[in-house]
Parts: C-alpha cells; sequence; structure tokens
C-alpha cells in the first residue's frame, strides 16, 4: 500500500511511495490526454487521502468516460485533493509548472506534476 519513506533525500524531507503504474508513464509535451490518466491520477490522489486519513477527494465529473472533454476542473479537483493530503502529511507543497483556472486548456505538464507530486 502506500506509505511515506523515511527522511533520506539530501534535505532530510519525507516523499511520498504511492505504488501506481501509469499508462504512458512519460508524458511527452503533445500526448493526448486521455480519460485513463485521470482515472490513474484520482486513484493515486485517493491513495494519498487515505494515508493522510482524510478520505477520498471530490471530483467533477467522477464517471469519466472516453469522449468526456478535459476540463481544466478535473486537474483543479486533483490539485485541491492532493494538496490537503500533503499538507496533512506535512510533506512540502507541489509547485506547479502553469496555473490553471476555468478555461484553461489542460496540458501534459498539469497530468506530470500531479504524478510527481504522488510519488
Amino acid at each position: 500500500g502506500p506509505g511515506i519513506r523515511p527522511p533520506g533525500t539530501p534535505n532530510g524531507v519525507p516523499e511520498l511511495a504511492t505504488p501506481v503504474i501509469f499508462t504512458d508513464p512519460a508524458l511527452a509535451t503533445g500526448t493526448v490526454i486521455r480519460a485513463a490518466h485521470f482515472t490513474e491520477l484520482r486513484t493515486a490522489v485517493n491513495a494519498v487521502r487515505v494515508l493522510a486519513n482524510i478520505g477520498a477527494g471530490s471530483y467533477t465529473d467522477p464517471g469519466l468516460s472516453v469522449g468526456l472533454a478535459v476540463k481544466a476542473a478535473h486537474i483543479i479537483d486533483l490539485r485541491n485533493a492532493l494538496n490537503a493530503a500533503r499538507a496533512t502529511l506535512l510533506l512540502p507543497p507541489i509547485t506547479y509548472t502553469r496555473a490553471v483556472a476555468a478555461g484553461t486548456m489542460v496540458a501534459t505538464p498539469d497530468i506530470n506534476d500531479l504524478r510527481t507530486g504522488v510519488r
């Protein structure tokens, strides 16, 4: 299951150890973002939230399906859910590559930042 690795990085900050295998492990610029990417991220974020003892997150369009348009709200929900879990676990906050707000087109850095945050 998920856990926190003991301090072992050069600055002594603990790291998450969430065993999630992602489809398309390294999303290169221009990769088509798929429903599977969000489903896997929700699973990983929820694992971190369970570790923090704060329960699963709340997500826009909980039943993602093929053909559903990717929305900024999907990224914002994941960020909020992960940020709360990391804060509860006293882990450092994530520095996101891009600001995302309503109307922002979702891009691969948004997915990659979240993936980094659950590891």
